[in-house]
């Protein structure tokens, strides 16, 4: 949640986030920007056995998280701080 409001979606609490404490967290956003790419998140999902993660969940997976990713990044280069 976010002070009153409950229940609060994920991408509602990253514009909350930004819309309060932008200062404090544009850095955690320029690193994940760079750190955070489609070939690692690959490479920690190919650790995966097929057997616990099917190769169609980590596909899903990949396209979810890198998604995510970039709409978090789009939060916070739209209007900045």
């Amino acid at each position: 949640g976010w002070k009153d409001k409950r229940p609060i979606r994920h991408l509602e609490l990253i514009e909350n986030i930004k819309n309060n404490y932008y200062k404090e967290t544009i850095n955690i956003i320029e690193k994940m920007e760079k750190m955070i790419e489609e070939k690692t998140i690959k490479e920690i999902l190919e650790n995966f056995n097929n057997q616990i993660i099917s190769k169609n969940m980590k596909e899903l997976l990949l396209k979810f998280l890198i998604d995510r990713k970039n709409k978090i990044i789009k939060i916070y280069s739209d209007s900045e701080g």
